[in-house]
């Protein structure tokens, strides 16, 4: 091992390699942390005096189908996995019967600052994306490398995914 090449560059090789790994000298609790505070304050619309749980129903779809190993990789699509497993989860918690979009959470979710979305040619800016326009200019979505690290470790994905459902899901029914 090349004791020059950074800690993080490495770990960037092992992902890049496509393998799943836990890191042993990574600090989870700090990821987590920061992670938690980055989900409490997601951007979400408000509609009748409630909060909207779209991006919250989307993040706990990814991270169940990462636990489901239906989503393997930091780079992955708008498919009909990800759909279903959205609208389920949309659906146990919604407080009334509309499903937003996924097509609205999976495109503004870019704005809070750990899902990028990787464009065919250039960004396109949209306010009501349609899944279609989603399909056609979105060649992946991919987490920031900390988060998708964090979610490689069982009990740290299932503590994110608790207090997704505990914070920002069942809060608001």
């Amino acid at each position: 091992t090349n004791t020059a090449i950074p800690a993080r560059a490495k770990t960037m090789r092992i992902l890049e390699a496509g393998k799943t790994m836990i890191l042993n000298f990574y600090n989870y609790g700090e990821c987590f942390a920061h992670y938690r505070g980055r989900i409490m304050h997601l951007n979400q619309n408000r509609e009748h005096g409630r909060t909207n749980i779209a991006k919250p129903a989307l993040l706990l779809a990814v991270i169940q189908l990462v636990d489901e190993q239906q989503i393997c990789s930091n780079r992955f699509t708008l498919t009909m996995e990800v759909e279903k497993k959205y609208c389920d989860l949309y659906q146990q918690y919604n407080w009334n019967n509309h499903v937003t979009p996924i097509c609205y959470p999976f495109y503004h979710l870019k704005n809070d600052g750990f899902w990028h979305i990787r464009w065919i040619g250039t960004e396109k800016e949209k306010d009501s994306p349609s899944k279609k326009f989603l399909r056609d200019n979105i060649d992946y979505v991919f987490l920031d490398d900390d988060l998708w690290i964090l979610l490689q470790h069982q009990d740290w994905r299932h503590s994110m995914a608790d207090f997704i459902i505990k914070e920002k899901m069942s809060a608001y029914q």
